[in-house]
């Protein structure tokens, strides 16, 4: 971000917004479809990559027809090129091996943790390479293409899959899929609302320091909750075919996740002013506020995505499709009213009262279909919440977190790094000593200490 002006990640974000909306827009979700099948046979993943094929030619049309239009509705000619693109990038995308899936539905995420980590390290290393030498937003385009192409040749490099073209098995995958498409389409209001409207009631530039503040804010979703939630999903189908209690996988997976997102979302709300003075520069200031919201909520949000993940895997897309179009239309109600008033803090203060609402509405509806209770929730999780909130306490109390940090970047950096583990400190300790006194009950502590001693006795 150093290299690169707000404006470039703005012209980035806005095509890159109508990449993404047309792929839901043409959303089948074949994968999820297929992760869910006991006996999936080769007619149905034959036809999964047809439809996924034809899905990518019709996705790149369309962008290639909308470029023009889209450029001028935002009056940014650069868009056009922008726009040709991402029609290839999807169209690299639609030729994918939908044979990886097999990794999912046999928990060989270690396979699947390669397929998606080596794109995405190419891609990063690409993006500061164009960026040194562009300096313009093209390093993020180039980026994002070279991320789809060399994915696609790691797929087909790594599984033994090769696609015939067949449409036999469209009417099996149909019913799972139309849902899937209406969740998703209620997905792309309430994701892509905030940055649509800021393109069009703001500048391009404030796109940008969104889009970026946002991606920093939710770390610990997209990097540590997303692939988990991935992994996630196969465990909550499986258990689903052998009878498993969907109440107890689910709590187990969100009190382990939540001992680390919460530490890490209300970290980086503390740290957010030194970050972006140390890593995005003076120019992107405007961020700090957005960080500091959009990180609270970075802590929760596990509750709600992993409740997502388990009624998406229990084919219960009804009750998901209700919840996120609620939340999609107080989340674009919100923005109309704040936005002009407030800029980015008022953006912030919308996903964030929307998201809460999702969170707390996923959170009632796994009490009321899998019999589980809010005392049994909060049993598992109630240390982890005070181990969190006295970490907090003392950085604040301290003076280390919610602060302006003024000097170069040595400073910066000596701040950070006092910061940082002393808060990962004060929150272990507290975790600890919250436990014990409890009596060492069943919950996230002991599931960690139980696998610290196997990979202990290992060695």
């Amino acid at each position: 971000a150093m290299l690169l002006l707000p404006v470039d990640f703005g012209v980035a974000a806005l095509g890159t917004i109508f990449l993404q909306s047309v792929e839901i827009l043409a959303y089948v979700g074949v994968e999820d479809a297929l992760v869910r099948e006991k006996n999936p046979d080769r007619a149905l993943y034959d036809t999964g990559f047809t439809i996924n094929l034809l899905r990518g030619v019709l996705m790149a049309l369309v962008l290639c027809g909308l470029a023009v239009p889209v450029a001028d509705f935002y009056h940014s000619p650069q868009l056009i090129n922008v726009l040709l693109m991402l029609a290839l990038a999807a169209l690299l995308d639609a030729c994918g091996n939908i044979g990886m899936v097999d990794y999912r539905r046999n928990f060989e995420f270690d396979r699947e943790f390669i397929w998606l980590t080596v794109p995405r390290l190419v891609q990063v290393g690409l993006m500061i390479a164009c960026a040194i030498i562009f300096r313009s937003y093209w390093a993020l385009i180039i980026g994002f293409v070279a991320l789809r192409l060399v994915k696609l040749w790691l797929g087909y490099y790594m599984h033994p899959y090769r696609p015939r073209l067949t449409l036999v098995a469209w009417r099996h995958l149909l019913g799972y899929s139309s849902w899937s498409w209406a969740v998703s389409m209620a997905i792309l209001v309430r994701e892509k609302a905030p940055t649509a409207l800021i393109g069009r009631l703001l500048e391009p530039q404030y796109v940008g320091m969104f889009t970026i503040g946002s991606d920093l804010a939710g770390l610990p979703v997209s990097e540590l909750v997303a692939p988990a939630s991935r992994a996630a999903f196969s465990g909550f189908s499986a258990g689903r075919h052998e009878g498993a209690e969907a109440a107890g996988i689910y709590l187990n997976v969100v009190s382990m996740l939540a001992a680390f997102t919460l530490p890490a979302g209300l970290g980086l709300s503390m740290i957010a002013d030194a970050l972006v003075r140390l890593a995005l520069g003076p120019t992107w200031l405007e961020t700090v506020p957005l960080i500091e919201l959009l990180g609270l909520h970075a802590s929760i949000a596990v509750y709600g995505y992993l409740g997502w993940t388990l009624f998406f895997a229990h084919g219960r897309l009804g009750l998901v499709f209700g919840i996120t179009v609620v939340s999609a239309i107080a989340r674009t109600v919100l923005l109309v009213i704040l936005l002009p008033h407030y800029g980015l803090v008022g953006a912030a203060i919308a996903i964030l009262a929307s998201a809460l609402f999702e969170d707390l509405a996923y959170v009632q509806s796994v009490r009321c279909y899998f019999s589980t209770s809010y005392t049994i929730l909060l049993a598992r999780n109630w240390r982890l919440f005070a181990a969190t909130g006295m970490m907090g306490w003392v950085m604040y109390w301290t003076g280390l977190g919610w602060t302006t940090v003024t000097g170069g970047r040595v400073d910066l950096l000596w701040h950070l790094s006092l910061v940082i583990p002393a808060g990962a400190l004060v929150y272990a300790a507290s975790l600890l000593a919250f436990w014990t006194v409890g009596g060492k009950p069943t919950g996230p502590e002991a599931d960690m200490l139980a696998y610290v001693c196997r990979r202990l006795s290992r060695r």
